[in-house]
């Protein structure tokens, strides 16, 4: 209950002291553009080096730019086309705090196309760590997001640098999104004697904010919980089993008798320094006793505390925000108002307190009932209000994996999710990254309906690696689709594209290879391969595995191949020469100890195998991936495959892999990759043969009810003889694949041992660009799809823009 404070004589200190909670209007952002923002000024600068250009330029912050310990220094940041310094111009000094907050703006003139810029963040003379970007990174677009400072010395140095850039006669950007930093946890339900172990301040009735631990379940959690996810002192209680109100959530909060799913947001902590107290502070203040833990902020008006957020925006005091200390010593509300009393014409230190900001990914669907399992969504942009459609991106966390799994950023994100994410937000789509958690799985799917699609980016094998069960949770996505929620991709649409029997189905197509079989039982193959065997070299894919594993490529030893297919059939003493693609090694055994091998393992009939593989091939039969694909072997394979990067049906990029000494598998000893443009005239013919296949290939692959994959790869080998010319190149598809693929732009994002805590800020600028362009492409053909799949434009976007080129569905051929 609410109690009146006592009143002071010297109230002109403090301003008024209430016990009535004030209304909490917040503080409107500092930052005001100064030109609007309008679609109409999007237009593209001249590629030309001799042009020169005009740049604004907005130096925002800086964080944790310094990991030694002690006082945080005064420090500024200067900016300069690199290599003329008579161009620089350097903010102002910031000190107290080791996340320094400028918003300096300037004008640079006369930058060329080739030039670069230099930041670099300063105390006095001496250089604490230098970024550059270079202007191709900024054109035609503009830059807003963090720079990678580095010194060249301290590895321990990890800072970043907030700029935001863009060409003066061109659009403006908004700032980068704020770094939230909030997390969830999943406390069991406790027992008669167990104690939750849990102090509460509740002063401004929407956190619980924890003012103690001691022993029980929280402390038991923190002993087992990845650093980062560990509770502690000051963090912000907002939500618990997804109520967001206080006085709903405190009961279950202390009872305890359910599992319960708390979603919590670390501190804002700073200070507010008045040189010589003289005259009042200007603001009204709350506290429910004396002895509560701190005094709550519930108006400002004149006085010392308006004069500091004039001086100092980027450290503001904003309304809600919690006194906790005095010229550095906490206490009580009663301790600290009679701390304020004596400072009377002295200096007077505040620490401040206060939540963190909400996450970009909270709205516009209430995901509160979902644990968080992420720390921060750094780069992502703020969700558009309303949005055209609400949009997910499902992850896994392993968290039995090293930095959860080998794809994860130091925030618990796949490195790669923001760079989809924001090409959703830029196409109009919220886009909300959430986490499954296998013990979570029908609270996870209750709310993935509130979506009107879901993006599934879960490498393979990671959910079993979590704990969980892959057809549990595919059965979940095809719940959803049911129900008419879009999936990407949905779970039959990964099965048949990265199943090898997709090239036995996809066989007259134009890219297809029509001698090729598949075999579902030992009977069928141990007919069919002598056939082909003895036609010509064939290669042999296990319906199942990875990397290789699984797929040999097999040769009559003697040649004696037959003109024409059917003429002969191999005998069981003929002896092949076997290559696995996994390593490239050779065995050399007879067709019957092959046949052997592959129907029951290395069993004495089928001799001694210099392999890891079991064999077994038809274990489980054809539901558990028991088949063999049998295709031509195309000796061509040596000069490399090309992969066509696709969203939905429009290549936007080609690479050509080819392994470095020239064996069979690319990733056997490393690649050597060369990249081409989409329009490419070297890949025409494929390209325009790919497309008219496009048209029939989900009815081919049996999903003719599903769209194409919004982001998958398409990979093909060459199938033409060593002499033919360019224009006669057959390429035929050797694989699909849209469980998860890569965007590469975005690796550095990911976490390894010599860099635990890679983030999205460690993408260089010109990578950034390039995710972007390529996200925002995939957002486009979202969009675009999305209004093919309902036969009208989404609410509000009937101009967006002109429609990307996607596939045509209609009835295949007649096989």
């Amino acid at each position: 209950s609410k109690t009146t404070v006592p009143t002071f004589e010297s109230t002109f200190v403090m301003g008024n002291v209430s016990g009535r909670r004030s209304c909490c209007t917040g503080v409107v952002s500092n930052y005001v553009p100064d030109v609007e923002f309008n679609d109409d000024k999007l237009k593209h600068v001249a590629d030309s080096e001799c042009r020169p250009l005009r740049l604004k330029v907005l130096i925002i912050s800086a964080r944790v730019f310094d990991v030694r310990q002690g006082p945080a220094p005064e420090a500024y940041c200067t900016c300069e086309v690199k290599g003329r310094p008579l161009t620089q111009f350097e903010t102002h000094v910031v000190s107290g705090t080791f996340e320094p907050e400028w918003d300096y703006k300037a004008t640079i003139n006369d930058i060329s196309h080739s030039d670069e810029l230099h930041f670099a963040i300063r105390v006095g003379s001496r250089m604490l760590g230098e970024a550059t970007i270079s202007a191709a990174a900024i054109l035609p677009f503009g830059f807003s997001g963090e720079l990678r400072i580095d010194d060249g010395k301290r590895a321990g140095l990890k800072a970043y640098l907030t700029v935001g850039i863009a060409p003066s006669d061109q659009m403006h950007f908004p700032p980068p999104a704020a770094l939230t930093a909030e997390y969830g946890i999943t406390l069991p339900p406790r027992g008669p004697s167990e104690v939750l172990g849990a102090e509460f301040d509740l002063m401004d009735r929407t956190f619980a904010r924890i003012t103690k631990l001691k022993d029980g379940c929280i402390n038991a959690h923190n002993s087992e919980a990845r650093t980062d996810h560990q509770v502690k002192v000051n963090d912000f209680i907002y939500a618990v089993n997804g109520s967001r109100m206080v006085n709903q959530f405190m009961p279950l909060l202390m009872y305890g008798g359910t599992e319960l799913i708390l979603l919590i947001k670390r501190p804002k902590i700073f200070s507010v320094i008045v040189p010589q107290l003289t005259s009042n502070l200007g603001i009204d203040l709350y506290f429910d006793s004396d002895k509560s833990p701190g005094v709550l902020i519930t108006s400002i008006g004149e006085g010392h505390i308006n004069d500091w957020n004039m001086k100092r925006p980027d450290l503001a005091v904003e309304l809600m925000d919690r006194i906790i200390a005095v010229n550095g010593v906490e206490g009580t509300a009663s301790q600290l108002l009679n701390r304020v009393q004596t400072c009377s014409g002295r200096r007077l230190d505040l620490l401040m307190l206060r939540a963190g900001s909400d996450s970009p990914s909270a709205l516009p669907v209430d995901v509160s009932l979902l644990t968080k399992v992420s720390t921060n969504d750094l780069g992502l942009l703020p969700q558009p209000d309303p949005p055209l459609a609400r949009t997910a991106i499902v992850q896994v966390f392993v968290r039995s994996q090293e930095f959860g799994g080998h794809d994860k950023s130091a925030n618990g994100h796949r490195y790669d999710t923001i760079a989809i994410a924001n090409g959703f937000i830029a196409s109009g789509l919220s886009c909300q990254l959430i986490h499954y958690v296998h013990e979570q799985h029908d609270v996870f799917f209750e709310v993935c309906s509130s979506f009107d699609v879901v993006i599934v980016r879960c490498s393979p094998g990671q959910i079993e690696a979590d704990g969980g069960e892959q057809w549990r949770f595919d059965d979940g996505l095809r719940g959803l689709r049911r129900r008419g929620i879009q999936v990407w991709p949905a779970p039959d649409v990964t099965a048949m594209m990265s199943a090898r029997d997709a090239l036995v189905k996809i066989r007259h197509l134009k890219v297809g290879l029509e001698d090729t079989l598949v075999y579902n039982t030992a009977k069928e193959f141990s007919r069919g391969f002598r056939q082909t065997m003895a036609f010509q070299p064939r290669l042999l894919k296990q319906n199942q595995g990875t990397a290789g594993e699984g797929i040999w490529i097999a040769h009559l030893k003697s040649g004696n191949y037959c003109a024409q297919f059917g003429d002969r059939i191999c005998k069981d003493e003929e002896i092949l020469t076997l290559i696995e693609a996994y390593d490239g090694h050779e065995e050399k055994h007879t067709v019957a100890q092959f046949i052997e091998f592959c129907v029951n393992g290395c069993t004495e009939k089928a001799g001694e195998w210099n392999t890891r593989s079991r064999g077994k091939f038809f274990d489980g039969a054809k539901r558990a991936g028991g088949q063999l694909v049998d295709r031509r072997f195309c000796s061509r394979i040596v000069e490399g495959e090309l992969r066509f990067s696709m969203t939905g049906g429009i290549c936007v990029g080609i690479t050509h892999r080819q392994s470095k000494d020239g064996g069979l598998s690319a990733g056997a000893s490393g690649s050597v990759y060369t990249f081409y443009n989409a329009d490419d005239d070297k890949f025409a013919q494929l390209k325009s043969d790919f497309e008219e296949d496009l048209t029939t290939l989900m009815h081919t692959l049996g999903v003719p009810e599903e769209p194409l994959p919004l982001w998958w790869t398409a990979d093909f080998i060459l199938a033409s003889p060593l002499a033919a010319p360019q224009s006669e190149e057959q390429w035929i598809a050797g694989e699909f694949a849209c469980a998860c693929p890569e965007i590469d732009e975005c690796v550095a994002a990911y976490c390894t041992p010599e860099e635990p805590d890679a983030c999205y800020s460690d993408i260089t600028p010109e990578n950034r660009i390039a995710a972007k362009r390529l996200g925002d492409l995939i957002g486009a053909t979202a969009i675009d799809i999305l209004q093919r799949l309902s036969g009208r434009a989404l609410p509000g976007n009937e101009a967006i823009r002109p429609s990307v080129r996607t596939q045509r569905v209609v009835p295949p051929p007649p096989n």
